[in-house]
């Protein structure tokens, strides 16, 4: 659960469910029945449980009902786990709680959260220029961009859906490239404001995900909807080099380890 519960995305999921209804309106007639309703309390109820349980928590009641103990005292002898956040004595290799490898610092932390960054990158600049989606019928063959089909959904009277497919496929992924830019720098040369707002910005940054469905990039005429529905669709190139985007950055994100952020910001002189 601890492992898996950033990649939820349940407010992903609602987002991905209401665009599934503002396209399907365009064709058929749809009504809600009573989970629609219940699935918006049901998503905030999960987030705010996957956020509301601590770890440490976690783990010590499973070792509690074996009769063992996970408290120790905060000293220079103790590790912080960076998994189940328990302290454990400098001489484990491997946390005794959870089993994860245990460090005071993650080792390499800012070597492979930069490289995962820039591999998101450069692989963003084919995911936005590429085609994302090809849908043909016998007379024509369109190609979509991104930025194409939310220019052209923007232009027919989609605003909503081209400001959802906006902020999820353009404006999150290239905030996250930049703070995540910034952190970088910030760990290497040093924290030019409170250290707490920006480990706050960080912490937001590893919980934002992403999405993208190439299958809303295009809208045809009211008059064109018959053939519209036997007009075949296959995602573009640019589909596989947006999710490795959305992939790479989330894993810049994890191995990155915030608190060289506090290390810097005391190696300056900084309280």
């Amino acid at each position: 659960m601890v492992r898996l519960r950033a990649w939820v995305m349940a407010d992903v999921f609602l987002i991905s469910t209401l665009v599934a209804y503002i396209k399907l309106g365009d064709v058929v007639r749809v009504e809600f029945g009573a989970a629609f309703w219940l699935m918006f309390p049901m998503v905030l109820l999960l987030l705010r449980t996957t956020l509301a349980v601590p770890e440490h928590w976690v783990y010590y009641q499973i070792h509690l009902l074996h009769g063992h103990t996970t408290i120790y005292s905060d000293n220079s002898g103790k590790i912080c786990c960076s998994r189940c956040r328990c302290f454990r004595p400098s001489e484990e290799d491997v946390c005794a709680v959870c089993g994860t490898a245990l460090f005071a610092r993650r080792p390499h932390s800012l070597r492979l959260s930069l490289a995962f960054l820039l591999a998101a990158a450069v692989f963003y600049i084919p995911a936005n220029t590429l085609p994302i989606m090809i849908s043909s019928n016998p007379t024509v063959t369109e190609i979509s961009t991104i930025m194409g089909g939310i220019i052209f959904m923007w232009d027919s009277g989609d605003r909503a859906i081209a400001a959802i497919i906006f902020s999820a496929s353009i404006m999150i992924p290239v905030l996250k490239i930049c703070i995540m830019g910034i952190l970088l720098a910030c760990a290497r040369f040093g924290v030019p404001w409170p250290v707490e707002k920006v480990s706050l910005v960080y912490r937001i940054t590893e919980k934002i995900g992403t999405l993208v469905d190439d299958r809303y990039f295009r809208r045809h005429h009211p008059d064109e909807r018959v053939p519209h529905l036997y007009s075949p669709r296959n995602p573009g190139p640019a589909s596989l080099y947006f999710c490795l985007v959305v992939l790479l950055t989330m894993l810049s994100a994890h191995y990155f380890d915030p608190r060289l952020l506090w290390d810097k910001c005391g190696a300056n002189g900084k309280p």
